[in-house]
């Protein structure tokens, strides 16, 4: 018998490259916010877990919750200026292809991933988008879904060194993708179950996670 598989990607440097979008953003942000990011390079963010960017930064904690209003509302005026990472279109298909269900879990909007996924004509291949405003408890969204799925291997992709430690709490396989806001030795030092470089190593994997029953023919 076949393994039911279902796939939970993240959406912001994942499926889309909005690094970019979301640093102008926030620069656009910094003086209402007092954020002390005059003198920081993007490699000083993508080596550190979201808690000590904010640390860096200087963002006020109780400020946290508008901030990240404001980025997701800023970012649906310019979602035209967000590209889907190579090869990523590519291997949404032949997921879809080999018959693993797609799913969205992301701390974005659901009104800004719809209108990405609209955009790009990808719309179709995702069954669910699941969205949460909690940027630290992902864990308890992503078990949600697992528990939606009793009878699905659940794997999720991510690219933050959060979405490891939220997998490593609820014992979920996480494929860790190196293309996004975490740097690969940062992300390798979090042990992920599986690190890739490109796109096309997640269908190698999810296969691998395909079993069949010897006694079906």
């Amino acid at each position: 018998m076949r393994n039911k598989i279902t796939i939970v990607f993240d959406f912001d440097g994942t499926i889309a490259d909005s690094l970019t979008l979301v640093t102008k953003i926030v620069t656009q942000l910094s003086s209402k916010y007092r954020l002390k990011n005059d003198h920081l390079e993007l490699s000083d963010f993508q080596n550190l877990p979201a808690k000590e960017i904010i640390k860096l930064l200087g963002l006020k904690w109780w400020n946290l919750p508008l901030f990240i209003f404001e980025v997701k509302q800023k970012m649906n005026k310019d979602l035209n200026e967000v590209k889907l990472f190579d090869q990523i279109e590519e291997t949404i298909q032949t997921l879809n292809n080999i018959d693993v269900e797609l799913n969205i879990m992301s701390s974005n909007s659901k009104k800004n991933i719809n209108s990405f996924l609209k955009q790009k004509n990808l719309s179709h291949y995702f069954s669910k988008i699941y969205t949460s405003s909690k940027l630290f408890k992902k864990d308890k969204s992503i078990l949600k879904i697992k528990n939606a799925y009793p009878n699905s291997t659940l794997i999720y992709v991510g690219d933050e060194i959060r979405d490891i430690e939220a997998c490593q709490k609820i014992n979920i396989p996480i494929i860790a993708v190196s293309w996004g806001y975490n740097s690969y030795q940062a992300l390798k030092k979090s042990t992920p179950n599986y690190l890739v470089k490109k796109p096309s190593e997640i269908i190698d994997i999810v296969k691998n996670h395909i079993d069949y029953d010897p006694k079906v023919n």
